[in-house]
């Protein structure tokens, strides 16, 4: 092979000397002088690399002169480029040998590469994951010198968008007929939600952020991956802060029915058991994946979402939370900033949303009505930089009865109004939670009242329009069918206890 691609070498830069235009054609492949074997082939093509930038015309007398003057051939420069011509062959595919060409230079690379990790491997003192994802970094660097062809123009590129776009309109016209929301990325299924935060975008950078307990692994999980997996769409669960068994369970049932706190206490009726065992036989078939792996940092996802990207084609990734993602800094803020475009850049990288679940400070825990904001992100205010979208979670009820009437007096007072029962009222006004969209690159903000039922730690759209106008949204103009769910009381009556457990 080494005899045939010094053959090869030749040829490609003998007629990129010999034939006006062939080394224009040439360099839209090979970017690099060091992808060549020989040493004075790479200092040729350096050379006529940079006669190009200074638009020199490229051909045997200039060349010559222009090697001699840089003095990168000391004699017999002249001589040396006739007898490359003679390998010139002007019918020859000069795409094909610049592949070939690089082809050799990767194997080449490759073994360099696999020498030194081999060599280091064995030195204890070096920590296995760091050089892992040092030789990750060395590999991707090649792909600079892959074949690339040439550089897209906006010109290339408009056509297709504009076919995108009208691809949207028929998909707008096609959801306002059924009476669906329309989104551009994977929807979550909260169709309040989702015509704010216009679904879930490849390329885009979305933080869900809420003081603990108020379910924003709940709206990731048993909402958007849910429903991601029913419209076929894979998608990966990175959990740092629960393992894969907990999580699965919490799914298990929120899709079934059954209470978690049942759940987990040994209440179950057979025919809770009969419902779990039924959801169960359905996961098999829905394309979510876990990982609970602990000490996580950027790389390591990053690795792990390729292989799935590249081995089950996943739409989507959510990292349950970034604040315990593990990452090198002088300190937390330039940690949590590495991580945030570490974040950012996967989504460009792999065209697939990433969703980045968040804790937040105290902050808004001091002020009298405790709706977060962007200055409530936890470490850095890298992560609201970085994302293209910020969702909070907000339920007035996790500060009890008390904070919530008088936070929210109005919303109260109209439930009572329109129930006549306080107690219903105060169900109604128990469930009631909001997605606060804080941040929303290229779109516009808000927010959208949710409902929430602790019990199955999950987020459903408000249905009744009389409630809608009450939440201040939209009416629905064609209902959607009452779930299960929606039709259960807020305790469980079985022993009078109220299983409110968010994730």
């Amino acid at each position: 092979m080494m005899q045939n691609i010094d053959h090869i070498e030749n040829r490609l830069i003998g007629t990129c000397i010999a034939v006006a235009g062939q080394f224009f054609q040439a360099a839209d492949y090979i970017h690099s002088h060091l992808v060549f074997r020989s040493a004075s082939l790479q200092i040729i093509w350096k050379v006529m690399q940079e006669m190009e930038r200074k638009g020199m015309p490229i051909e045997i007398t200039t060349l010559s002169k222009e090697m001699e003057r840089t003095h990168e051939f000391t004699d017999n420069s002249i001589q040396t480029l006739v007898t490359l011509t003679e390998w010139a062959s002007p019918t020859h595919d000069i795409e094909q040998h610049c592949k070939l060409v690089l082809e050799d230079y990767m194997r080449r690379e490759c073994k360099t590469i696999a020498g030194e990790l081999r060599k280091q491997s064995d030195d204890p003192a070096k920590d296995i994951f760091d050089l892992i994802e040092e030789v990750t970094i060395q590999i991707e660097s090649l792909t600079s010198n892959l074949v690339q062809g040439r550089p897209e123009t906006i010109g290339d590129v408009a056509p297709d968008r504009v076919e995108q776009a009208k691809e949207r309109v028929k998909k707008r016209i096609e959801a306002e007929l059924t009476g669906e929301t329309f989104t551009d990325g994977i929807p979550s299924g909260i169709r309040d939600k989702d015509e704010i935060v216009n679904g879930y975008v490849g390329g885009r950078f979305y933080v869900i952020a809420a003081r603990p307990g108020m379910g924003k692994s709940a709206i990731t999980a048993n909402n958007i991956c849910m429903n991601a997996a029913k419209e076929g769409e894979p998608s990966l669960f990175k959990s740092l802060e629960m393992p894969s068994g907990e999580l699965t369970d919490r799914m298990l049932c929120s899709e079934s029915g059954v209470s978690y706190g049942k759940f987990q206490k040994g209440f179950l009726e057979p025919v809770d058991v009969d419902q779990i065992t039924e959801v169960s036989k359905i996961f098999k078939q829905y394309p979510i994946f876990i990982e609970d792996k602990g000490g996580e940092s950027v790389g390591k996802i990053r690795a792990a979402c390729r292989k799935y990207k590249r081995e089950f084609g996943i739409k989507m990734l959510v990292v349950d939370n970034i604040n315990l993602i593990q990452e090198k800094g002088f300190n937390r803020e330039n940690q949590m900033a590495n991580i945030s475009r570490g974040l950012k850049r996967l989504a460009i990288e792999l065209d697939i949303p990433v969703i980045a679940i968040s804790h937040l400070n105290r902050g808004c825990e001091g002020r009298d009505v405790k709706e977060p904001m962007l200055s409530d992100l936890r470490d850095s205010g890298a992560i609201e930089q970085d994302a293209d979208c910020v969702i909070f979670i907000y339920r007035p009820m996790y500060y009890g009865f008390d904070y919530a009437v008088k936070a929210h007096p109005e919303t109260w007072s109209k439930l009572v109004s329109y129930f006549q029962n306080d107690d219903k009222a105060m169900e109604a006004f128990s469930e009631l939670s909001f997605a606060i969209i804080a941040k929303n690159r290229g779109l516009r903000t808000g927010r959208a009242a949710m409902r929430f039922i602790g019990r199955f730690t999950k987020f459903y759209d408000w249905e009744d329009n009389e409630l809608r106008r009450i939440f201040e949204l939209q009416p629905r103009h064609t209902r959607q069918p009452v779930t299960q769910t929606h039709t259960k009381p807020l305790l469980d009556e079985s022993n009078g206890q109220d299983f409110d457990f968010p994730f």
